[in-house]
């Protein structure tokens, strides 16, 4: 609870025959009047106040000490009336002014205190209250000393519509924290009026202040949040699928969803074998799992066009030319060790010295020198040891030869 002199209370009800009363911190210097106090929707020890200074106040209950202080700078003289969290944004706040003189709505990010985030202008005399729809961040409805009670959507700073005025002054409004398009409103005259958002007039919706206030370029009223879909989807042609949700930030997303999983499985398959360029072993496979002699005769041919040496395998595969010789076997290990040997000899490192370094050039020559020659004589090692593989491999088979004799 708010007091005069910046006074602020907090009244703890756990025992209400015996109730404690402390203060959230020690005051400012500024004394005045408070206007409003509001908990914070998100962190439960956070509260703010508002002084019909202009004064607005942060304080953390766990550090029993005001966090921040906020005023606007280009109008000192402000009255506040009204503060109120977002109930999403635990950052961001409203508060009003009931200034006739200025009779505006200021958001504020505490993130950023030094100027109000954008500014509510509509009413036509001050300001005594306000309302954040906990249903709908982007739906904030006010009322003040001009007898209307106005919709706004602070996200964009528009006017969505306008209530049906009181016959007096409208000194608070209250919405329903059951039913989230029903909200109630006090007027001077004594009377309480219970209002709903779906009940509106066609012309109120459309023309923002309605017919006898007509806001020229203001947008059809959307939908609040607890109408709209939370998702959907539609059905493609081609087994597609597009799909929405409210956490995907307006992002419609399209999927395939395959009915024929084999046919599909098998498409994947020769675009596997097409992208690593393996169709001749795909050609086999299919081969081999033929049910019968056309499937298999087909796949073979399709194997053959599809080879390297496509020519020569056709025309042995059509019966006009001898099949193709098998490849010569490859040599003996220790003959690809030599031949290895040989080539590295023969090759000679990088320089990568600078040009004007001399000194590095003529020492990475001696290095590379020397790593020649030691390539040299591992070379003619493992050329005799190949000739010598060579020579008990042609001994081997010349005794193999004689025992067949």
């Amino acid at each position: 609870s708010g007091a005069g002199e910046s006074e602020v209370y907090i009244t703890d009800l756990s025992h209400p025959t015996k109730p404690s009363v402390f203060h959230p911190g020690v005051k400012p210097n500024q004394s005045a009047d408070i206007a409003c106090v509001a908990w914070n929707r998100k962190v439960a020890h956070i509260l703010a106040s508002t002084s019909h200074s202009g004064l607005s106040v942060v304080w953390d209950l766990k550090l029993k000490r005001p966090v921040i202080s906020f005023t606007d700078t280009n109008n000192k003289g402000q009255r506040n009336s009204v503060i109120a969290w977002n109930p999403e944004v635990a950052t961001q706040v409203v508060v009003a002014s009931e200034d006739d003189a200025s009779p505006t709505l200021q958001i504020w990010d505490l993130r950023n205190a030094l100027a109000p985030v954008s500014e509510l202008v509509g009413h036509t005399k001050g300001i005594l209250t306000a309302a954040w729809c906990p249903n709908d961040p982007q739906i904030l409805v006010s009322a003040g000393k001009d007898n209307r009670t106005l919709c706004w959507d602070p996200s964009r700073s528009e006017l969505i519509c306008e209530m049906p005025s009181a016959a007096n002054w409208t000194f608070d409004v209250q919405w329903s924290p059951r039913l989230p398009a029903i909200l109630a409103s006090c007027s001077f005259d004594g009377e309480l009026s219970v209002l709903s958002l779906q009940d509106l007039p066609v012309a109120d919706a459309v023309n923002g202040y309605g017919a006898e206030h007509a806001h020229v370029g203001a947008r059809p009223m959307r939908a609040p949040k607890w109408l709209q879909r939370p998702c959907g989807a539609t059905f493609g042609f081609g087994g597609k699928i597009a799909y929405f949700s409210s956490a995907s930030a307006g992002v419609v997303s399209v999927a395939d969803v395959p009915t024929d999983t084999h046919s599909v499985n098998r498409a994947y398959e020769l675009q596997a074998a097409l992208e690593s360029r393996n169709l001749s072993e795909y050609c086999s496979a299919k081969v081999a799992a033929a049910t019968n002699e056309v499937d298999s005769e087909e796949w073979k041919l399709m194997q053959v066009l599809c080879a390297e040496d496509q020519r020569q395998q056709l025309l042995g595969f059509l019966g006009l030319a001898a099949p193709q010789e098998p490849p010569p076997p490859p040599p003996p290990p220790a003959v690809a060790k030599a031949a290895e040997m040989a080539a590295k000899a023969a090759t000679f490192a990088p320089i990568t010295a600078a040009d004007d370094d001399p000194a590095a050039i003529f020492s990475q020559l001696a290095v590379a020198t020397e790593q020649q020659e030691v390539a040299a004589a591992e070379a003619e090692a493992a050329k005799a040891e190949a000739a010598k593989a060579v020579a008990e491999a042609e001994a081997a088979a010349a005794a193999e030869a004689a025992e067949i004799e």
